[in-house]
């Protein structure tokens, strides 16, 4: 709807931890609890809907990060 592509984060390898600018619902509910570690991006926080999502599948999730440079 809004342009924007979305990435399929359903089978990444297990031990990730999944680095992104933001991470809609729709991604955050098709990711696979069995090989994510935890999540980490810049858009949202606490009470966001990835935050809450995440905390219901047992994934740690940081959000709200600032971006220092090219990398985090």
């Amino acid at each position: 709807m809004l342009g924007k592509e979305e990435t399929d984060i359903s089978s990444v390898k297990k031990g990730s931890v999944l680095i992104a600018s933001d991470f809609t619902p729709s991604m955050t509910s098709k990711i696979n609890k069995d090989n994510v570690e935890a999540i980490i991006g810049e858009v949202g926080g606490v009470t966001s809907h990835s935050a809450i999502i995440a905390r219901a599948m047992g994934i740690p999730c940081v959000l709200g990060v600032k971006k220092r440079g090219k990398n985090f």
